[in-house]
């Protein structure tokens, strides 16, 4: 992260108050505290080392761009007129150029994976044992943990918006706990796949 956004910046290590801070990453099934330092910000209050704040970062931008599709969405309800063909071309220019400057799928997984590449063993066996029963007919962890994962997103945005940093930092501790789990449901998705 190169620049300033809405929701993060980069920390300056020159600047006192950004120097030697730690990563915010602490939750037992992320494999407890990082011991990295931080240098990047989210939410104006979160300090992330690189891997864990580039999976955020990633995490929170494919959040804010689905957010944004659902809005679009909206448009092509069979139950709402039919638009002007100037809106109809504009719309479509518009969540074009959204999609194109969104991040991808895998792009996300890839951070997921580099951020949490170790899930404790007990993490690991839950999953594996909940992976095998879900196998003969319920959603799969992978697209619960992840459907979990951007919700809890959602609320980190809305709270920081509304100023509610107590709730962002709350927030931030179950974020942490679902994307450890979802970078190894992940794992297991893509080794059952290949």
């Amino acid at each position: 992260m190169t620049n300033e956004t809405r929701f993060g910046r980069a920390l300056d290590p020159a600047n006192e108050h950004d120097r030697d801070l730690p990563c915010v990453v602490r939750h037992p099934d992320a494999g407890g505290r990082c011991e990295r330092t931080a240098t990047m910000k989210l939410y104006g209050l979160l300090n992330f080392c690189e891997e864990h704040g580039e999976e955020a970062r990633i995490g929170a931008d494919m959040e804010r761009h689905y957010d944004a599709g659902y809005f679009f969405d909206r448009f092509r309800n069979p139950h709402v007129p039919d638009l002007n063909d100037l809106v109809e071309r504009e719309l479509e220019a518009a969540v074009g150029r959204m999609n194109a400057d969104g991040p991808s799928d895998e792009n996300y997984y890839q951070a997921l994976a580099r951020a949490y590449p170790e899930p404790p063993e007990y993490v690991r066996e839950q999953l594996l044992r909940w992976e095998r029963d879900e196998r003969n007919g319920g959603d799969l962890p992978v697209d619960l943990l992840l459907d979990s994962l951007m919700t809890v997103r959602k609320l980190m945005r809305l709270a920081h918006e509304d100023g509610e940093d107590w709730l962002v930092e709350i927030l931030e501790h179950e974020r942490q706990e679902l994307a450890a789990r979802a970078a190894f449901a992940c794992e297991i998705a893509d080794l059952q796949s290949a």
